[in-house]
């Protein structure tokens, strides 16, 4: 992975908290694929920095969007501009969400901003569109498709402090609002439950619930109301990245730091049961493999995550997309399988319906 890469990716991760990082300014210019997934074809978007291969078009190497089937074929190129795009989301009729950083037309402060396109890559929207050194990540869609929460931090009128807080906005960008507003923790938008009625976050910083104030898995109601630590694990062990199961039992998330299940402190994908028992280390993957952003297939019954580190379905040790299972961990498959010094990162896996 190379060093701007791996700045934006890490950037996206809720251990990021020192700044935002400042990438070089590219010049704007918008593109895009055509994706041909048919109606209901369960489609995998993410985030790849790749600049050859079959319908790809990434002279600059940045972070652009793509799409794959969910056993790794048919792959689509949707964004294809001199900025970085990532942390892409579906919404449940085939829109996406994405993150873009970096000057342009329609950004021309070049901070992150949260962006909607149609299931083709066209039609690119700024929804956030705050000014100067505010930067918004992170969106994900409410299972109805009319909302969108996500990570803000920078100052604002809403956030006086300019911590990271959860905000939420409809899917037009309207309506934008600081559901947390904890001056004095960050906070990190993860996931809606399958009914809407809630989100998971992850908070860090010292608390009544957390006094250790490391990283930990909460739950809010989707106003803002009703915060709940769901992982509670001890000092040094942090906790985020949450994704919520279809049938709302399970929660899959990641866990980094030296534990009885992970003696080597990296971070590995994790599960509990959503009353917080049963939790379980579902990667287990060796010493010096990282596996971050996970996501619920649509049926519950797959995982697709991000895997970085040198193992035997990845001798070059650069970050893939995979899946397993949901259950147990067990069927670890790499489904991107790019060359040396590739970035393949923050798989979505959602049914997309095309227009």
């Amino acid at each position: 992975m190379n060093t701007a890469t791996r700045t934006v990716v890490m950037a996206s991760l809720c251990l990021a908290l020192a700044a935002v990082a400042v990438l070089p300014t590219l010049a704007d210019s918008a593109g895009a694929g055509k994706a041909t997934g048919g109606k209901g074809a369960e489609r995998i978007v993410f985030a790849s920095d790749r600049i050859s291969g079959r319908g790809v078009d990434n002279p600059e190497g940045d972070l652009e969007i793509f799409t794959m089937s969910s056993e790794g074929k048919k792959l689509e190129q949707l964004t294809s501009n001199a900025v970085d795009d990532f942390d892409p989301a579906y919404s449940s009729d085939g829109r996406i969400s994405f993150v873009s950083r970096n000057v342009q037309s329609s950004n021309p402060e070049g901070d992150s901003e949260v962006y909607l396109m149609n299931a083709d890559g066209s039609d690119h929207r700024n929804l956030t569109n705050t000014a100067g050194a505010v930067s918004d990540e992170n969106p994900h869609f409410s299972p109805d498709g009319q909302q969108i929460a996500f990570t803000s931090f920078g100052k604002q009128p809403s956030n006086a402090e300019g911590d990271f807080e959860v905000y939420l906005m409809n899917a037009d960008g309207s309506g934008q609002r600081n559901l947390t507003n904890n001056p004095a923790l960050s906070e990190f938008a993860s996931d809606f439950s399958s009914d809407g009625r809630e989100i998971a976050f992850s908070s860090f910083g010292i608390q009544p619930s957390n006094p250790e104030g490391d990283f930990e898995i909460y739950l809010m109601n989707a106003d803002g109301a009703d915060h709940r630590n769901l992982t509670n694990t001890a000092g040094g062990i942090s906790d985020f990245d949450a994704t919520l199961s279809p049938d709302g039992e399970s929660v899959a998330y990641v866990s980094a730091g030296v534990q009885a299940s992970n003696p080597e402190g990296d971070d590995e994908i994790y599960a509990i049961n959503a009353d917080g028992t049963g939790r379980r280390n579902l990667t287990d993957t060796a010493n010096g493999v990282q596996d971050d952003f996970p996501d619920f297939a649509p049926n519950g019954m797959k995982i697709a995550y991000t895997s970085d580190g040198v193992q035997a379905s990845n001798p070059e040790g650069d970050a893939e997309v995979y899946v397993m299972n949901a259950l147990d961990g067990t069927d670890q498959r790499n489904l991107s399988r790019t060359g040396s010094n590739v970035t393949d990162v923050q798989p979505d896996f959602r049914t997309a319906v095309s227009d």
